[in-house]
């Protein structure tokens, strides 16, 4: 599923709506070929995969990111159908892969001129995540809070 995986790389840049597995109730699936998300979908994946091959010279490292997180995300393509279009523990072997791409990004500022706004804008973004990752461990705190989280974030889901 196109619309699955754009929403997964979607999480990793703005990790909200977390939920411990996502279902037809929870990630959008467009009814068919004509509908404008799928191609959107389609788009953004495509031009992140155009970008690596683009990117394979003069920064392998990138490339090997981002290849190394599409083939990590494999078994999610629900090539097979299953009743959990995914789950946030299926990423976190991918996630490699896109750490690998920010990794490379920060490195390359090679002049001072450039590489203080980037690591500002580094340590914004890493100090975000930081204050995500602990909300989300104190959901994850104990099993009664961790239920009570999932179903207020996902009411609909199957879970």
């Amino acid at each position: 599923m196109v619309v699955v995986e754009a929403h997964v790389l979607g999480l990793l840049w703005v990790p909200r709506g977390l939920g411990a597995t996502y279902d037809s109730s929870n990630v959008y699936e467009p009814a068919d070929f004509a509908d404008p998300v799928f191609w959107l979908s389609v788009a953004v994946l495509g031009g992140v995969l155009a970008l690596g091959y683009r990117l394979r010279r003069r920064a392998p490292l990138i490339a090997l990111g981002i290849v190394f997180y599409f083939i990590a995300l494999g078994p999610t393509y629900n090539i097979l159908r299953s009743p959990n279009l995914f789950g946030d523990r299926f990423v976190y072997s991918a996630m490699f892969g896109f750490c690998l791409c920010i990794a490379t990004a920060l490195r390359s500022a090679k002049s001072t001129a450039r590489r203080l706004p980037v690591f500002a804008l580094a340590c914004a973004v890493l100090i975000g995540f930081s204050t995500r990752t602990y909300a989300r461990a104190l959901e994850w705190r104990d099993e009664e809070s961790f239920w009570r989280a999932l179903s207020a974030a996902r009411p609909h889901s199957l879970q």
